[in-house]
């Protein structure tokens, strides 16, 4: 079976990557490969779960997965095996040198951090909330910052004394009560759709270059900085440039469906 394939090949290559014909198969082979090896890492790469250019936006849980993703292709030195499906290699992703560069590590005792963190969650299109419950919010109460990086299995609270990082916790997302005691944490960019300067300069030569019809608020909004709900559906039109899946899969050995002729 292709799962068994995988995981003796995965022996002689460090890393793997598999495409599979749809997302139903996609989770099948994830689910034989854990069976034959629970220990294994492995990354599953999801297409959007809403069509772009819809009025939509794609659930908080797919976006955190494809930001998970991302880091550990950029990021992750260990045995992986990545499975995505052929459809995704069809569509263009953020360019990888966007996401490069682009980990903030937290650590405990750093002074002048406050500011450079708040400065990081805004600019990486972090949603301020009152209590943190998804990946990609922050809740801000006086000395105490609580994250939540999609990089990483649980949100963050980070204790102050003045500008110094006293403490690093990690919290239960449903209770808010800290949990784990830990020395440091990885913020990553909330999202792959990021309303930076140069995206909303794209987006707005890019609007007028393809005359949309019925969405002037959206054009208004993100003009003005404003992101309705349903602005990441402009996605395919921000970038200047977009990369292929592949761009991310420099050191990974491939394997392709055998019905990908068809």
């Amino acid at each position: 079976s292709i799962s068994l394939l995988l995981c003796y090949a995965l022996k002689k290559h460090k890393k793997l990557a598999y495409f599979c014909e749809d997302s139903n198969s996609l989770k099948k082979l994830e689910n034989e490969i854990r069976n034959i090896d629970p220990k294994v890492n492995i990354v599953v790469f999801p297409e959007f779960d809403c069509p772009l250019l819809s009025n939509l936006s794609p659930t908080k849980i797919l976006i955190k997965e494809r930001m998970h993703c991302f880091y550990n292709l950029i990021y992750n030195k260990s045995k992986t095996i990545f499975l995505a499906s052929i459809q995704s290699l069809l569509l263009k992703v953020i360019p990888k040198q966007r996401l490069e560069n682009k980990r903030l590590k937290v650590v405990v005792n750093k002074i002048n951090t406050f500011e450079r963190i708040n400065s990081f969650l805004s600019s990486q299109m972090y949603e301020r909330v009152e209590f943190v419950r998804n990946s990609g919010e922050y809740a801000v109460r006086g000395d105490i910052i609580d994250i939540y990086s999609p990089s990483e299995k649980h949100p963050l609270r980070i204790l102050f004394a003045f500008d110094e990082i006293e403490s690093l916790f990690l919290f239960d997302k449903n209770t808010q009560k800290s949990k784990t005691k830990i020395n440091e944490y990885y913020l990553f960019p909330a999202t792959e759709i990021i309303f930076d300067e140069d995206a909303i300069r794209n987006f707005r030569e890019n609007y007028r270059k393809l005359k949309f019809y019925g969405k002037e608020e959206y054009y208004n909004s993100i003009s003005n900085k404003i992101l309705l709900p349903g602005s990441d559906q402009f996605y395919p039109i921000i970038y200047d440039k977009y990369d292929s899946l592949l761009e991310y899969l420099d050191d990974y050995s491939l394997f392709l469906t055998s019905n990908f002729e068809n």
